[in-house]
């Protein structure tokens, strides 16, 4: 226990070491009271870490409930009863004891849930997500602060691992039957990115301590590895089932429990069950069992490894089979033998290969002088061979031999007496090295088929294609040590398959395109004989033609289902072409009529005749297709074209049209007018040609013409024309055909307009600006003498109420003038010049108002303000602003009415309103308001003071500033104007 005197004592020792267990603090303490102390602890430490009893000699209730409220866990009042005081420091040290003990279990809790592996989801009763440890967080996708408070649906989305059906999480079905859970079925977690990935979960409740379910805990774990470990051991089973080999599986005490396929083809037994009645011994013949069983299985069960050779029977047969058998132990992971793998291999091929090469060895032995001539023999041979043929020697593959086919295979590079992946370091790259490492460890052969390769003189995508063979080569004593490699080059072949495989692929490709473009056509097809004039014909040809599907069809049967005036025609056209006339092509438009019911169909047929050896005619082959549609357009777009013409003949414009060649294909009858000629004589003709001084490169009409052709773009413009002496506005359109329309517009009289208003204005706006400034002067020198007057002290009473008329009417003079000249700096000199700077509307407002005031000393102003009204204008033309709408409010209202103007700042704007009521604005006068010389009102201004610019200009100012301002006007309301700025200015 340590007593301090003051507060300021307690909170430096706080400061620098740790806390005490409880502290008892006196309300009264000297400087800074007990209340201000334990405020001061509060911010450093919560009432559960560090408990205060506050002692204090009031008894007011407001006292205690204001220590309670600065933080203070309990309070004692004077004096203090030593027993109370200790139970109190009691209670309070049992109950931080408590509090410790429980924050250092939640502690471990949740650092054992962070630590774990296995990934940790909690709810409440609402399926809502109370927690996630990190693993949750890394499998779901989602992080803690994000899916806490979600609904477990959300975080959780679940998919059947085959159906791909929505499941939901065992711990829904906890929340509903409060018991523990786990999927019965394989499920799939599509995580927040999307991706999916396979889980396992089990989920269990969670209950408070009256046994009601307050919410459940979900553990995942992400089954990645496990599904893959499934895969690896389907896809092991897969080859053991393909392979070729014998192979067995049983346990230590010789029972199998699996034999392949390929093994119980070999050992005669029909079927798995079959094979587990059986024991290893039974697969061996009676002379072999004993010793193979005696040397396998003690190396075996000790950890060992046996492989050798040995004679297997079949158990139907009782056939011997001779076996190279690799046995050895598989162990858990304890170390205990669980099974006895086993794999052999046919060896009656290597056998029967064995032998022969015993007696080839032996007649060597028995010849060896033949043997050596003969090996000389069989080097030249070798060496004259066209097949490629190398031996490689030793564990490096050394290159002992190769000849001149071999090394003009490898582009006559120097390879003998070099180990492979120096001498061909491109074919060691490809995995060539593999297969001869493979021959010298199995001693069996490899065969290639089409093997690409590529050597180092390869350019791009160039290879080589070889079949070959790589044989094991043996020492005298039967060892294997090297490779003879045999091969042959395929390249031209095997590109030569290829080419005819992609040009046959081409042809059923080319045939199926043609046939469904002939499905889709809607054609007919039809071949005519020669000879007996006998038509094939398919059934759309016949549907065509109008003419009974089992029909037989002759050339005269089609030509009498012709329109009477098309036979001949159609007649003439076949026998030129039958008679080899333009190349024996045959294209002919017409009608057929249907014999039923006598409809009419626009046809077109096509086809070319074959002719034989002698030039005679065979057969003509062709296909026939609907154009009644197109026909019928055709009909339509011609009467179309005859309704625009008249449109053209009839239309004020000039019109021509010209075709991609610039040829003049169509004029109007103003054409022929304006231009003075006849159509006959310009229709047909260069359009350059006809009009020489707009071909010139530099014309605007030889510009926008060939910009409308080549961009095939509209294009306007306007000029004067002087051959034909008018203002003309040309607009050029591209059409369908490639060339181009234009219409030409007399605008002469509307120029002539334009330019005397031009005139006219700019004369109206030059006499405004010199009047109104030639004015100033003298209006200057009026206000100067009636001020001086003015402070004259002998003028009488009469004399001074002139001066001041005087100077009232010069001032409202001078404010005419401004106003003159504003007008014509904005007419003129686009727009008012402003001087912006840093100004507040609401000072600028008031001061405005009170100019006003004095100068309307018996109306009423009302002034409010709102949000902030600083920003970045001109002060003094915002002054004159609302100068005018509160001049104008004043002149428009009722004499006993108020006049209210409003300021207010919101969202980077200021708003300035003026309010007034009295007789509305005409909705005729409100669309011109702010036009010059206009005013709201069509009666007479007795003041003599406006001239209609004074809105005028504030709607200049307020555009100056980038500003808006409208106004409102009805019976109901009255009339506001409003202006809204910018407050950057």
């Amino acid at each position: 226990m340590k007593g301090f005197a003051s507060g300021e004592a307690l909170l430096e020792q706080l400061s620098r070491s740790a806390p005490p267990d409880l502290i008892l603090l006196d309300w009264q303490l000297p400087g800074v009271s007990g209340l201000e102390v334990c405020r001061s602890i509060r911010e450093r430490f919560d009432d559960s870490a560090l408990p205060i009893l506050m002692l204090t000699i009031r008894g007011a209730r407001a006292d205690f409930i204001q220590g309670l409220a600065a933080g203070a866990n309990d309070y004692l009042a004077k004096p203090v009863d030593e027993l109370e005081l200790m139970a109190r420091v009691r209670t309070f040290l049992s109950m931080r004891q408590r509090t410790q003990e429980l924050r250092e279990r939640e502690s471990l809790l949740a650092t054992t849930l962070t630590s774990i592996g296995d990934a940790v989801i909690t709810t409440n009763a609402r399926s809502n997500i109370t927690f996630l440890n990190p693993a949750a967080e890394t499998l779901t996708g989602w992080s803690k602060n994000d899916a806490t408070g979600r609904p477990l649906s959300e975080i959780l989305r679940l998919l059947h691992e085959h159906t791909r059906a929505k499941v939901k999480s065992s711990a829904e079905k906890v929340l509903r039957d409060g018991v523990a859970a786990g999927l019965p079925h394989r499920r799939l977690l599509v995580r927040k990115d999307g991706s999916e990935m396979p889980i396992d979960d089990s989920a269990a409740p969670i209950r408070g301590q009256n046994g009601a379910l307050v919410g459940a805990v979900l553990v995942l774990r992400d089954q990645t590895a496990a599904r893959k470990q499934e895969n690896e051991l389907r896809t092991f089973r897969a080859l053991i089932d393909a392979s070729s080999d014998f192979i067995a599986f049983g346990k230590p005490e010789g029972s199998l429990q699996y034999l392949n396929p390929a093994g119980q083809k070999l050992s005669g037994v029909a079927g798995q069950e079959a094979a587990r009645r059986t024991n290893t011994v039974d697969y061996f013949t009676p002379e072999t069992a004993g010793q193979s069983m005696s040397a396998m299985f003690p190396l075996v069960l000790s950890g060992g490894y046996f492989r050798g050779e040995t004679v297997f029977r079949n158990l139907q047969t009782n056939e011997s089979v001779p076996m190279l058998q690799d046995t050895f132990g598989i162990r858990d992971e304890n170390g205990e033998l669980q099974t006895v793998a086993t794999i052999s291999r046919d060896l009656r091929e290597r056998k029967r290969g064995e032998a022969a090469l015993e007696a080839l060895l032996l007649r060597e032995q028995t010849a060896r002088a033949e043997g050596l001539r003969e090996r000389e023999r069989l080097y030249a041979l070798l060496m004259q061979a066209p097949a490629p043929i190398a031996i490689l020697e030793g564990p490096q593959h050394v290159f002992t031999f190769a000849n001149p086919a071999y090394r003009a295979l490898v582009n006559g590079r120097d390879i003998v007496d070099k180990p492979l992946h120096e001498a061909l370091p491109d074919v060691r790259e490809q995995g060539f090295d593999k297969l001869l490492d493979q021959v010298m460890a199995t001693g069996e052969k490899v065969f290639g088929k089409e093997v690409p390769i590529k050597l180092e003189h390869h350019v791009g995508d160039e290879r080589l294609i070889l079949n070959f063979v790589y044989v094991p080569k043996r020492n005298a004593e039967g060892q294997i040590d090297g490779v003879l490699m045999s091969g042959s080059d395929v390249t031209e072949q095997v590109r030569a398959r290829w080419n005819v495989e992609a040009l046959a692929g081409e042809l059923r490709q080319s045939e199926e395109r043609l046939r469904r473009v002939v499905e889709a056509s809607g054609a007919g097809l039809w071949d005519l004989d020669a000879k007996d004039g006998r038509i094939k014909a398919d059934a759309r040809f016949l549907t065509l033609m109008g003419a009974p599907q089992e029909m037989p069809m002759t050339l005269q049967s089609a030509l009498d289902g012709l329109h009477e005036s098309d036979r001949d025609r159609v007649a003439k056209a076949v026998a030129g072409a039958m008679a080899g006339e333009n190349g024996g092509r045959y294209s002919m438009e017409f009608r057929s009529v249907r014999a039923s019911d006598g409809v009419v169909r626009w046809l077109e047929s096509r086809g070319q005749v074959v002719f034989d050896g002698e030039g005679k005619a065979k057969n003509l082959p062709g296909a026939m297709t609907d154009i009644s549609a197109r026909k019928a357009a055709e009909a339509e777009r011609e009467q179309a074209l005859n309704r625009v013409v008249e449109v053209l003949e009839t239309m004020g414009d000039i019109f021509f049209a010209l075709d991609p060649q610039w040829r003049l294909a169509l004029v109007n009858r103003n054409y022929e007018k304006w231009t003075r000629t006849r159509r006959e004589d310009t229709v047909g003709r260069i359009f350059w040609e006809l009009y020489p001084d707009a071909a010139e490169p530099d014309s605007v009409y030889w510009r926008e013409y060939h910009r409308c052709s080549q961009e095939r773009v509209a294009v306007q413009f306007l000029d004067f024309y002087a051959p034909l002496g008018f203002w003309a506005d040309v607009r050029a359109h591209p059409t369908a055909d490639g060339g181009i329309a234009v219409f030409i517009r007399d605008v002469s009289a509307e120029k002539r307009a334009e330019e005397s208003l031009r005139r006219q204005t700019e004369f109206e706006q030059q006499l405004i600006g010199i009047v109104s400034h030639d004015l100033r002067n003298p209006l200057n020198a009026i206000l100067l003498s009636s001020s001086i007057l003015k402070r004259g002290e002998e003028l009488s009473d009469k004399d001074l109420n002139g001066v001041v008329r005087i100077q009232n009417a010069a001032e409202r003079a001078a404010r005419m003038v401004s106003d003159l000249l504003d007008f014509t700096q904005a007419r003129l000199g686009g727009g008012i010049p402003i001087e912006p700077r840093p100004a507040d509307l609401r000072a600028l407002t008031r001061n405005v108002i009170d100019e006003v005031e004095a100068a309307y000393p018996g109306r009423e102003l009302v002034v409010s303000h709102e949000g902030e009204t600083q920003g970045y204008w001109d002060p003094d033309r915002l002054a004159q602003v609302l100068q005018n709408l509160a001049t104008n409010a004043l002149k428009y209202s009722p004499e006993e009415s108020v006049v209210r103007v409003t300021t207010s700042g919101q969202d980077g704007w200021t708003s300035l309103s003026v309010h007034n009521s009295g007789a509305p604005i005409s909705a005729q006068l409100l669309p011109g308001i702010f036009e010059p010389l206009r005013r709201g009102t069509s009666d007479v201004d007795h003041s003599g003071r406006s001239i209609g610019l004074g809105l005028y200009i504030v709607k200049q100012v307020v555009d100056a500033h980038k500003g808006t301002v409208e106004v409102r006007s009805d019976d109901a309301s009255g009339t506001t104007f409003t202006v809204r700025l910018p407050r950057g200015g």
